[in-house]
């Protein structure tokens, strides 16, 4: 949660200027890796600075740039992000946590192969030179030992989980996110084969994505997850928002609404119907060219603003999809204890965490934040994607089960290794990821071209 004070804004107890400038040293440390620049990699760390795994550790300047200098010809030519950075104060400066990838660029496409991965611990601490590396140790050094899936993934899991999808579940496991943890989103910077730009929906700003050159065939509108609580501005999710604009020749607006608990409850509903509103009367968008999707707490909005379209008699979307919907804010959903182990991202004490921020004392059965609770009939054709490994598993069953009693067209694909919204995670080299996605776009475009059949 942010709080702001005389001096600055907080987050979790760290000012929001030194979040920044850590994460400007995460940056360095990979960039220095991929220019080769030894005596830059080294001054991440403080003069007396320690890298450590479980076979080797490395003391002070002059070992780490020995170390690195003996490493650059085995890590040179790849690209290496770090992401899913999680810091906490302490009172010798921060500990932190990191996610690093080692990666093979694919010129042309926005999900390169991941040839390694790593989990670091870190203890980071403020020098006169800025914040440094005290400490780093690497947790967890996965190479994949077998080849790569060659086969296109599908929901049934048929050849097992991708080795990129094992590691990325390793790493969630191995870092638990505190309800009001603050994960520094993907940077959306190396987005490939389309334009983006910051746009106004009635008000309700928003960021535009579309393939470079070319007419769309649609518009799609488009609500973030992050539990009403994170996620603006959306960047972490603009590598999947770029797969669907590529996939299915569209152009894709990702509303960024208002947040609790600055913002509650109908705060996020309004905006996303106010931007539908606007699309359909002054966007000069035809409905029969529109689509609605969204994940997680985006995937109720989206179902939420369709309910609201019908109630107020305005032209419905040719189609909606929802990945990992979180559709029941009283999280009552049998799931949610029954699959906790098996979850590894998303916990009990976190959504309850994001529905009091988002409603407060209110009502949580409102089916306009629980759409589990929503009246469905008269709904366009619905996509529902969800991991089988999540607690808000029965979310979506439900929201299938109610859909199909009020006679709605339902397509479910339940994705026997997915986790929460993992197609999110496409820009990680995930091949379900990008499978999720390239199902959910031929989705789309197909109800679109049926409808303009009708």
């Amino acid at each position: 949660m942010t709080s702001v004070s005389d001096d600055a804004a907080v987050v979790n107890g760290l000012a929001v200027c030194d979040h920044i400038e850590i994460q400007q040293l995460y940056a360095r440390y990979s960039h220095t890796i991929d220019s080769g620049d030894v005596k830059g990699w080294a001054d991440t760390f403080t003069d007396d600075g320690v890298w450590r795994s479980d076979t080797a550790c490395y003391r002070g300047s002059e070992q780490l740039a020995a170390f690195a200098e003996t490493s650059r010809n085995l890590v040179g030519g790849y690209r290496h992000v770090q992401t899913n950075i999680l810091l906490s104060p302490n009172a010798e400066g921060v500990e932190g946590s990191s996610y690093l990838l080692f990666l093979q660029p694919d010129p042309g496409r926005n999900s390169p192969t991941i040839l390694n991965s790593a989990v670091y611990r870190d203890s980071i601490v403020r020098t006169p030179a800025g914040w440094r590396f005290a400490f780093r140790r690497l947790v967890i050094d996965d190479v994949p030992s077998r080849p790569a899936l060659t086969a296109v993934p599908t929901p049934d899991g048929a050849g097992g989980p991708s080795e990129q999808l094992q590691a990325l579940v390793e790493y969630l496991r191995a870092t638990p996110m505190a309800p009001d943890a603050m994960r520094a989103p993907a940077s959306a910077a190396q987005l490939v084969g389309v334009t983006r730009r910051t746009t106004d929906l009635g008000g309700v700003p928003a960021v535009t994505i579309e393939p470079q050159g070319g007419a769309p065939d649609l518009t799609v509108l488009y609500f973030h997850g992050g539990g009403y609580v994170s996620g603006s501005p959306p960047e972490m999710y603009l590598p999947m928002v770029a797969g669907v604009a590529l996939a299915a020749n569209a152009r894709v607006h990702a509303v960024d609404y208002r947040l609790a608990p600055d913002t509650p409850f109908p705060g996020a509903f309004d905006d996303c119907l106010t931007a539908y509103r606007w699309l359909l009367r002054d966007g000069t968008v035809d409905p029969r060219k529109l689509a609605v999707f969204g994940d997680s707490a985006g995937g109720n909005l989206a179902l939420a603003v369709a309910v609201a379209a019908r109630d107020e008699h305005l032209p419905l979307p040719t189609s909606i999809a929802v990945i990992s919907p979180y559709a029941d804010l009283t999280v009552s959903g049998p799931s949610i204890e029954q699959r906790k182990d098996r979850d590894p991202y998303v916990t009990g004490e976190l959504l309850e965490f994001m529905a009091a921020a988002y409603v407060g004392d209110g009502p949580r059965d409102d089916p306009r934040c629980s759409t589990v609770f929503a009246d469905l009939r008269g709904l366009p054709p619905l996509l529902v994607q969800v991991g089988e490994n999540e607690i808000l598993y029965d979310d979506a069953t439900r929201i299938r089960d109610s859909a199909c009693a009020a006679g709605v067209d339902v397509t479910f694909e339940s994705w026997r290794h997915g986790f929460h919204v993992w197609p999110v995670f496409v820009s990680l080299g995930l091949p379900e990821s990008a499978a999720a996605i390239e199902r959910l776009a031929a989705f789309l475009k197909g109800q679109t071209i049926l409808a303009a059949l009708r």
